[in-house]
Order: structure tokens, then sequence, then C-alpha cells
């Protein structure tokens, strides 16, 4: 398969805006009943509003770990509000602490989901896997990261260098099928790229089915749209 003409857009080299969220702003406008708790509660079963955390995930503590809504979008597909949202896991709860943060060579997990509306609740549509533990690696993190197999149900794995940003332009699978994407830009010492992932809903799952660079400030790159 391939993916259609229209997802040329991703040769726009302008990042989109996104909506970013703190943990006490509310989600857009089409769910601004529901908390961001409410989102992290229909994303995770065992999600527990008092302590922000999820219990099937564990840190490195062994402890449940820190689950935070990092970003979110409404997304209309066929006239219906969904709304899209990433989520960042911690290994650690310092990478939550404004002053630490996530260091530049370390590694985290962050999960794209989808949930909607359903009166007065919310229900998730799909969801990338949920790891067992949110704790990636050890002394050497982006070594370590490079060892654990590949997997297009898998969270995304992001470093202190890259900004994850949600791409809902009409990426279009073909008829019937609206692709969700990604975009992780990297910036370190002027090396300087972004990478685009297009996600397929298939049953509750979320699957990667492209990945590719589509911007370079160091070469010129060239684009092929094949789907997985």
């Amino acid at each position: 398969m391939r993916i259609r003409q229209l997802a040329a857009s991703i040769f726009v080299l302008v990042l989109p805006t996104s909506l970013v969220l703190s943990q006490e702003t509310k989600p857009p406008t089409d769910f601004r009943s529901f908390t961001a708790g409410d989102v992290l509660q229909a994303i995770f079963a065992d999600y527990n509003h008092r302590t922000g955390r999820a219990a099937s995930i564990l840190n490195d503590e062994n402890k449940p770990a820190l689950v935070r809504l990092s970003q979110a979008k409404l997304w209309r597909v066929d006239g219906q509000p969904n709304l899209v949202v990433l989520v960042e896991l911690a290994g650690s709860d310092s990478q939550f602490d404004a002053e630490d943060g996530l260091c530049g060579g370390c590694v985290a997990y962050a999960m794209v989901a989808v949930v909607k509306s359903d009166g007065d609740r919310l229900e998730l549509m799909a969801k990338q896997r949920s790891p067992a533990s949110a704790v990636i690696n050890g002394d050497e993190p982006a070594n370590d990261s490079k060892k654990i197999p590949y997997n297009p149900f898998d969270p995304v794995m992001f470093s202190g260098h890259d900004e994850l940003s949600l791409d809902l332009a009409p990426f279009r699978l073909n008829s019937k099928e609206m692709l969700i994407g990604l975009r992780d830009t990297h910036d370190w010492m002027g090396d300087y790229q972004t990478i685009l992932n297009l996600y397929r809903i298939e049953g509750t799952n979320l699957r990667e089915v492209f990945n590719s660079t589509v911007i370079d400030r160091n070469i010129q790159t060239k684009i092929y749209l094949s789907v997985r």
C-alpha cells in the first residue's frame, strides 16, 4: 500500500503549533467537561487521580510510575470529534521535576492514544502498547535503548534533546482511514532533524506504518511515502 498524495503535506517544513497541556489544563473545547485526569483514567484503567500514577507501569524504584498528559489535539473524522493525546511516562519521579526534567542523554517513553466522548464519560478508542516498566535504560541509555527490538505497537522513545509534536494533518491511508502523525524533532550540537511517524488504528491498538526523516538541515532529504 502507499499513502495517497494528500500526505505530501509532510513536505512542509514549518512545524505545526501544538496545544501543550500542563497537569492543571483541561482538554480542548469539545472535551471541556473532562479533566486531564479523566483522559488518563480512560487510557490507564489503574490510574490514580490523587497520586498521578499508573499502577501497572513501574518506575526505577519498582513502584507505580507517574504519567502525565503532555499534548492533546482535537481530531475530527467523518465529523466526529475525537481527542488525540500524547502521554509521557516517568522512569524516575525526577523526570517530571521542572528543574531536573529529562537529561539530554536520557531516554523515556511517551504514548499516543485516542479517546472519544460517550456521554458523561470518556472511552478509549486506541493506544500504543503500555510498557510494563517506564525505565528504558541504565548508565548509557542512548546505547542501551538500541537493543530493544522493534515492535510497531510499542510506545515512542525520546531523549532530552527531542521535542515531540502531534501532527494531525489529513494523512489519508485510503478512502476510509486517516492516519495520526507524530513529529520527533531532534536538536543537539548542530544536528537538527525531524522524523515523522504515522499511526493506523487497528482495533484498540495504534500501529506505526510510516517512519521517515522529513527535515534534515544537513542533507537534501528524499521522502518515500511507503507504508509498512
